[in-house]
């Protein structure tokens, strides 16, 4: 029954990598044609960044001030990270492109770091991985509407996350509060909803911890 069980992973393991790498591949249109919804306004973003600078004023962005500041009012960690692989490649579509498909290998690697400290199997730690990326919410939430920053401060959690499952039973050390206060500041920086969700986790966290010493 136990063989049984870890076989019935792959069925939906293939069928989600199928899925994941169709979403992929037809998103590659963003490199030569220009796109729609968020994925616009985040590739007109890093365009300002790169021209003008972060928090310069964009001047060809008319408003009411006669100009736009750049990233005054938006997460910046996405373009940031965007801009290493402009600074590259020097190509701001295929840059944004780069840099969606490289979070998803930050997610794996982040998955497959918390499914050991929860100690799962290869199967499910994918499983995990790939139920992430293209579940129902996911897929039209990313892949279409293009809410990339939430994506990347999701995937960065998975890290947060297999740090505090690390240290539930273990002495919080020096390493402990690094590691936490670096992550959740990137996290902050990519989209501060999340950050605020996993401020109420950590509360709860820390009052477990101090119930339990």
């Amino acid at each position: 029954m136990k063989k049984f069980e870890k076989y019935l992973f792959y069925i939906p393991i293939i069928l989600f990598t199928i899925v994941l790498l169709y979403r992929l591949i037809d998103l590659s249109k963003i490199i030569y044609l220009f796109p729609s919804y968020d994925f616009s306004a985040h590739i007109t973003h890093l365009y300002f960044l790169t021209k003008y600078g972060f928090h310069n004023i964009a001047t060809n962005w008319y408003n009411v001030y006669g100009g736009e500041i750049v990233l005054q009012v938006y997460p910046p960690l996405l373009f940031f990270y965007s801009l290493i692989f402009y600074k590259l490649i020097n190509n701001l579509q295929l840059a944004y492109y780069i840099s969606i498909i490289t979070i998803h290998i930050i997610g794996l690697i982040g998955i497959i770091i918390l499914g050991k400290v929860l100690k799962l199997s290869f199967a499910k730690r994918l499983f995990l991985f790939l139920f992430f990326y293209v579940n129902p919410i996911s897929l039209p939430w990313f892949y279409i509407n293009g809410r990339i920053p939430e994506m990347l401060a999701w995937t960065l959690s998975f890290y947060l996350l297999a740090i505090i499952f690390y240290y539930k039973d273990k002495k919080l050390d020096m390493k402990f509060y690094i590691l936490m206060s670096i992550i959740f500041s990137l996290i902050l920086l990519s989209h501060p909803l999340i950050a605020f969700l996993f401020l109420l986790f950590f509360i709860g966290f820390f009052l477990i911890k101090n119930n339990k010493e």
